[in-house]
């Protein structure tokens, strides 16, 4: 499953970081720093309990996917 969802306020954040506890990666397509700024970074965001496993923003993805697989 995924979502799409506006985080800019805090009723929505704290909504995202339940949310969090049940997925098992994060993927975002932000600036640098944009998530940080919310209080939503990865060092926030992996240390809420639960299955998360994985945070990496959609550019790293995209340069990946060039890349062989190991």
């Amino acid at each position: 499953e995924s979502f799409l969802y506006c985080v800019r306020n805090r009723p929505r954040q704290a909504l995202v970081r339940r949310l969090i506890r049940e997925a098992d990666v994060l993927i975002e397509n932000f600036k640098p720093g944009t998530l940080e700024k919310w209080g939503l970074g990865p060092d926030v965001l992996l240390a809420e309990p639960g299955a998360l496993m994985g945070f990496a923003p959609l550019r790293v993805l995209q340069e990946m996917a060039d890349q062989p697989l190991p």
